[in-house]
């Protein structure tokens, strides 16, 4: 991990792991919550801005904006995460301009593979309606 090639590895492995961790907990949490509101079914339109119970009503509701949601917010969670995990792994053993190679370059990697993840999802939304 102290060269560009681990630097870019290492980051992407991480942020990749943290990326499906945080979009199947968001499943398991929007799921969670569904089934102890039944009611949500019957709302048409839920406002956006400081409604918790917003992420609920769209994976009841509009799977496929849900996935778009899920998929934004843990993709930066990951990235961010990820160089933050990098760091406290290296152990200050690792070069600044590796480190920043490595983290740009690993933003497009865990960005392509969100971008994957959510197609993939969309498409078995699609084929099970």
């Amino acid at each position: 991990m102290y060269n560009l090639l681990g630097a870019t590895v290492v980051p992407s492995f991480v942020s990749v792991l943290l990326f499906l961790g945080l979009f199947i907990l968001g499943y398991v949490v929007s799921a969670f919550y569904l089934s102890f509101n039944e009611w949500i079914y019957q709302v048409e339109d839920m406002g956006f801005w400081f409604n918790p119970s917003f992420m609920t009503w769209l994976f009841a509701r509009h799977r496929k904006r849900w996935a778009k949601w899920t998929t934004g917010y843990s993709s930066v969670l990951s990235i961010y995460l990820g160089a933050l995990f990098f760091v406290l792994l290296s152990l200050n053993q690792l070069m600044l301009e590796t480190f920043v190679a490595g983290v740009s370059l690993s933003i497009p990697i865990v960005t392509l593979f969100s971008w994957f993840v959510y197609k993939s999802y969309t498409s078995k939304i699609a084929e099970s309606q």
